[in-house]
């Protein structure tokens, strides 16, 4: 038991002779601090590398060896990059053959201050704005532009017109204006639907202002019974008023050929159909003059 004890104190006594401190206990993040260990002249090494095992201390460079009469110093300097407080374990240190141990330190890693005055905030600047910034906009713009124009040139000059209406006074006889609208219509060249909508519109409007029969209101088959009741009967009237309603209805495409027969039809309807001329007697005249 006695034994015990006495090798227990020769190695404390012989573990005090190395010790470990640093230059400062307690540093700002990134400043420069050293490990120190502080032994015998017999110093040999110190095992530093057990400090890899910790990522938040840098090693910032070479150990230093100085001797000062019958000590020795080593010196490891280092930096810590993270605001952490560090227990940095003692060292093993060989000391003539003879492993020893340093003690541990504490270590506390903090940010600097901010000082206002000093570090002074200033606005973030814009950098100047260049024209691929807005090409976005420009290629949106540019569509908006090309596709309004190109939507008021329809609207104007593009869309297929049909035949144009004669617009004629009131007093002028229902015959008169229709074979002046079939004349408009037959060099117009519109195309097929709205070329025998004209054709129908015209023959309807006749039959209106001729015998006074509501055919603009009435189906095909209605205006044809009404006609019959009238006593109207023509060749080939009744079939254009069908074909009119496969065109316009059905969308069905008649031969180019009897656009012009269809509208010759209707011209002699109108014309064998239109009220007759009294002859003026001139002895009548001349007998009822003043």
């Amino acid at each position: 038991m006695a034994i015990s004890c006495l090798l227990l104190c020769l190695a404390t006594a012989a573990s005090a002779q190395v010790k470990l401190r640093l230059d400062s206990a307690a540093m700002l993040i990134g400043s420069p601090n050293r490990l120190i260990v502080t032994g015998p002249e017999s110093m040999q090494s110190v095992g530093f590398s057990i400090l890899d095992t910790m990522s938040q201390l840098v090693i910032t460079g070479g150990a230093t060896d100085s001797s000062f009469g019958e000590s020795r110093q080593i010196a490891l300097p280092f930096s810590v990059y993270d605001s952490v407080g560090l227990s940095i374990p003692g060292l093993p240190v060989i000391v003539s053959g003879e492993t020893l141990f340093t003690n541990s330190v504490a270590l506390v890693v903090e940010f600097p201050p901010l000082d206002s005055t000093v570090y002074s905030y200033r606005g973030i600047r814009k950098e100047r704005a260049v024209w691929s910034d807005y090409a976005t906009w420009i290629a949106i713009g540019t569509f908006l532009v090309l596709a309004g124009g190109a939507a008021a040139w329809y609207y104007l000059y593009g869309r297929r017109k049909g035949p144009e209406e004669v617009i004629t006074p009131a007093e002028v006889p229902a015959h008169e204006r229709a074979l002046r609208e079939l004349g408009v219509l037959e060099r117009s060249g519109a195309a097929d639907n709205p070329y025998y909508s004209a054709l129908d519109r015209i023959l309807r409007r006749y039959l209106e202002g001729r015998y006074e029969l509501p055919a603009l209101e009435r189906t095909t088959a209605e205006v044809i019974g009404l006609m019959r009741k009238r006593g109207l009967r023509f060749e080939g009237l009744a079939e254009l008023l069908d074909e009119v309603d496969l065109v316009k209805f059905a969308r069905a495409e008649l031969p180019a050929e009897r656009r012009a027969d269809n509208l010759e039809r209707v011209r002699e309807f109108v014309t064998i159909t239109r009220p007759a001329v009294t002859p003026v007697d001139p002895e009548a005249i001349a007998t009822t003059a003043p």
